[in-house]
């Protein structure tokens, strides 16, 4: 399993332009075969920080996630609405399950 962590910092005045590519790219992405999440949280401390959980089956699925025109046209937005770029981090999973 392949987990990645993304932490966005929106522009102030492109907070609602930024939430709508953010809910678009996440209705796309969850479509996907072999997305088993995707899903963007508040910082519940700066109004302008967004955190995004991604969940992937494999390299391979996330892979394709790279090569789609929603995540492109997603990337695009995001150029435009970050204050800087966003932080990624990737984690490979060996195994995960409940506490």
């Amino acid at each position: 399993m392949i987990v990645l962590a993304v932490r966005f910092h929106i522009k102030p005045d492109c907070k609602a332009e930024a939430l709508a590519s953010m809910k678009k790219v996440a209705a796309a992405t969850l479509e996907e075969s072999g997305c088993t999440e995707y899903r963007f949280f508040a910082d519940l401390e700066n109004d302008d920080k967004v955190f995004l959980f991604e969940e992937w089956e494999s390299q391979d699925h996330l892979a394709g996630h790279f090569e789609t025109e929603h995540l492109a046209a997603f990337r695009a937005d995001m150029d435009r609405l970050l204050i800087e770029p966003p932080t990624i981090r990737k984690y490979e999973v060996s195994a995960a399950g409940a506490i």
